[in-house]
């Protein structure tokens, strides 16, 4: 019976994290649905450009990794000012690196677009692609880090309805009244804007945690 409800804690804990995580392939595959209304090159330009995202991302990706069990070790042995001051360090990080790849994209935009397209339509869509997405960075890391603090502080739902919220309130939603309005500009501006307006909520998540009122 112990076994039992070990596991049940543990599911309790696991379950919404896998139903976000599981939900997100399907909202990319609806963007890409969306982003394919302006034609075959907007949709490589978006995989060319998604796999420039990863180089940003996967570096948010191993930090959240790290972050979770220090942030929960600390918490743990009650050392909440030393969780925080990690979770502090590691959003200066992830604000700081993504303003800089952003910055970098931003300026490079063409070299960068030479290097992954050669036809002349997806090359012009990537460009754009970098002009606008990159913006997106710092917020993403932001947001993903505080999921990680959510769920370390056992909010899973908590979390997990950023999460969602990101996806199906502001992410999809922004991208598909654009491509009513025939923008394509608008389908990729809804990248950075949902993820500023997710990190707003995130905070917001963020401050009702009452073991991290330092905040």
């Amino acid at each position: 019976l112990g076994f039992f409800f070990h596991w049940k804690r543990i599911m309790a804990m696991a379950f919404p994290i896998v139903l976000a995580n599981g939900l997100v392939p399907l909202g990319n595959t609806v963007f890409v649905r969306l982003l394919s209304e302006f034609g075959d090159a907007t949709v490589a330009a978006y995989g060319a450009g998604s796999r420039i995202d990863m180089l940003v991302i996967l570096s948010f990706t191993s930090l959240t990794a790290v972050m979770a069990p220090f942030i929960g070790q600390n918490l743990g042995a009650g050392e909440q000012d030393r969780a925080y001051r990690g979770f502090r360090y590691g959003v200066v990080y992830a604000v700081f690196f993504g303003f800089v790849a952003a910055g970098a994209a931003f300026l490079f935009h063409d070299n960068i677009s030479h290097v992954f397209a050669t036809n002349a339509s997806v090359f012009r869509s990537l460009s754009d692609y970098l002009l606008i997405v990159p913006w997106g960075y710092a917020a993403n890391g932001f947001v993903m880090i505080s999921l990680t603090t959510l769920n370390v502080h056992q909010r899973p739902w908590w979390a997990t309805g950023v999460a969602l919220g990101h996806l199906f309130l502001f992410y999809l939603p922004i991208a598909y009244g654009a491509t009513l309005a025939g923008s394509y500009y608008g389908v990729l501006s809804a990248y950075p804007v949902s993820h500023f307006l997710a990190a707003s909520v995130a905070y917001y998540m963020l401050h009702r945690v009452e073991s991290f009122k330092m905040m």
